[in-house]
């Protein structure tokens, strides 16, 4: 059998220490370039916000149209929370049944949500909230009715919402709204 020429690399096993610390210091040197532009942490806990309070709306909408009577969620930009509560219905105008809280369907704890306290949304603030109805009124509250229809209950009578009601969210330079339909009351989430 005939024996082949020696390869130039026969007797180099591997590579050496140095020429694999050259390569890792020119990766390393490369990822310090890239990366620091991208932080991933910022717009997740955004995010989970943003879900928190598109969930709240959208639970409040199909509970209203489950049990048949009013639902309504508000969104505090003092206290940076969500809350979902039904109505006191006998008291004029209708105030929240304090006597009744409504419960988170996930936890079963009262229907409310802290920013500032949930660790995963730590940093994030509502920084504003604004429904406008067909009075001309405007709240950072909405309800929905029997049919899921997005109203404003706490009035003397139920004004529907007109154009799209807005809750914006922030987390440092970076934004995101949540927006409701007037005429369907469908929940959506844009940048």
């Amino acid at each position: 059998m005939a024996q082949s020429a020696p390869s130039p690399y026969a007797a180099h096993g591997g590579h050496t220490l140095v020429e694999l610390l050259m390569v890792l210091m020119i990766v390393a040197i490369a990822a310090a370039i890239v990366l620091p532009g991208a932080d991933p942490v910022v717009p997740s806990a955004l995010d989970v916000a943003v879900g928190e309070v598109a969930q709240a709306l959208r639970f409040a909408q199909s509970d209203a149209i489950r049990t048949g009577s009013y639902r309504v969620v508000r969104i505090d930009v003092t206290d940076n929370s969500v809350r979902v509560f039904a109505l006191d219905m006998a008291a004029t105008p209708p105030v929240e049944d304090t006597a009744h809280p409504l419960s988170h369907p996930v936890d079963k704890k009262k229907y409310e949500f802290d920013f500032a306290q949930g660790a995963a949304t730590a940093g994030v603030t509502v920084t504003s909230s604004v429904f406008t109805f067909a009075d001309g009124s405007s709240a950072s509250q909405l309800g929905f009715g029997a049919d899921g229809s997005p109203v404003n209950v706490l009035g003397p009578n139920p004004q529907g919402l007109v154009g799209t009601g807005l809750v914006q969210l922030a987390y440092g330079a970076f934004q995101r709204t949540v927006s409701v339909d007037a005429a369907t009351g469908r929940v959506t989430l844009s940048s």
